[in-house]
């Protein structure tokens, strides 16, 4: 083939790719298959989701250090419904892995463990920690309140307006988002109960504040346990006989070991609480601190639910199992109210010593107790939320 046919050949050839170029700039998009359509809409609608949630912050697992209590009680129970909500309402952000009966954290140890990261959230017995928390154990006195419901509501308040009780906290790198309480005070003994005259000399665990100078001055040797050393040592005969509550002795079988209930009622657990370590809260997104926040009511209608509806049930087992239940009466009533009513003063002093004699104490001790009032006073009138 000459050179001029050559040429002419390419430029055919070139000719013909353009227009096929052209042609194919020129017709119109075949339609997207179904398939591919269904894919972007599901992105595109994934989107603002997905943004949310990467607002909301990432997911957690708390470790949640709890005392000698297990998942199976009345107590246990309550503390689980507590943990499905959080996972609940932070959208799973926020999960709790339990770590039941002092198995992370001796119950002495809950507050520091906390503060050092070694849990997340425990409960805190302020009663074991006096020197940390002078504020807030001025509300540990016998017949501090009769109602769960109302000591929850007393001891929210208390810590959402007392600049001093938060600021006791804040020194101890912790948050409260809840509450602790398993009711009445009441004392278990491994023998048969006379009288009070019967105590004198004998080691009776204490239920912490007002009440370790109150069996003082009724002759008795109070000593400090946590509720987790107290089966042993009533069944070793350590000590004769110990305060704790109805709900949270039949969650750690103490049943099993003791003989009498003598019913003082000596007033509410209250100086405990659910808290967070702050650094832990501080991670946490504006929105679920918000949701925790607004759990903490109804976590404790839940409980006060529990508790109120479950004493009579264990009182009636017991009385089957053969435990004697015996009621402060004459005499013996007077000296005991006398007695509680002597040692919460000496507490107030005590704690009022330990701020510096400002006055703190001693505000919060009548802020209290006006709490206490108001929400007893509520719940008479309006009845529980749970009945309406």
């Amino acid at each position: 083939m000459d050179l001029k046919l050559r040429t002419a050949s390419m430029a055919i050839l070139v000719l013909a790719l353009g227009m096929a170029a052209f042609a194919a700039c020129s017709a119109p998009a075949a339609p997207a298959s179904p398939t591919a359509a269904k894919a972007a809409s599901a992105a595109a609608a994934a989107a603002p989701t997905a943004a949310k949630a990467a607002a909301a912050g990432p997911s957690v697992t708390w470790k949640m250090a709890m005392p000698a209590v297990g998942p199976n009680g009345v107590i246990g129970k309550s503390y689980l419904w507590w943990g499905q909500e959080v996972e609940k309402r932070t959208e799973g952000r926020v999960k709790i892995q339990f770590f039941w009966s002092e198995s992370l954290l001796a119950q002495k140890d809950m507050l520091s463990g906390l503060a050092q990261g070694i849990a997340d959230a425990c409960i805190v017995g302020l009663s074991y920690f006096p020197a940390q928390n002078a504020i807030g154990l001025v509300t540990e006195f016998p017949g501090n309140a009769s109602d769960p419901l109302a000591v929850l509501k007393a001891m929210d308040e208390l810590y959402d307006t007392n600049a001093d009780a938060k600021s006791d906290l804040e020194k101890n790198g912790v948050v409260r988002i809840g509450g602790w309480t398993t009711g009445l005070f009441q004392l278990f003994l491994g023998e048969s109960f006379t009288n009070l005259d019967g105590l004198k000399g004998k080691s009776i665990r204490s239920g912490g504040g007002a009440r370790t100078p109150m069996w003082q001055t009724l002759g008795a040797n109070p000593v400090s346990m946590t509720s987790g050393e107290l089966y042993d040592a009533v069944d070793r005969g350590v000590i004769f006989g110990f305060e704790n509550t109805l709900c949270l002795a039949d969650d750690q079988k103490h049943g099993e070991v003791v003989e009498t209930v003598v019913l003082t009622n000596a007033g509410s657990v209250t100086g405990s609480f659910l808290g967070v370590n702050k650094g832990v809260w501080d991670k946490l997104s504006e929105a679920d601190r918000k949701a925790l926040t607004q759990l903490r009511d109804d976590f404790h209608v839940q409980l006060a639910k529990d508790l109120i509806g479950s004493q009579d049930a264990v009182v009636e087992k017991w009385k089957k199992n053969g435990i004697e239940f015996v009621t402060l009466s004459g005499s013996d009533k007077q000296t005991f109210d006398a007695a509680a009513a002597a040692a919460t003063t000496t507490q107030v002093e005590k704690s009022e010593k330990a701020v510096g004699g400002s006055g703190k104490a001693k505000a919060a001790y009548e802020q209290f107790k006006s709490l206490v009032e108001k929400y007893e006073a509520q719940i008479k009138k309006d009845g529980y939320p749970w009945k309406k």
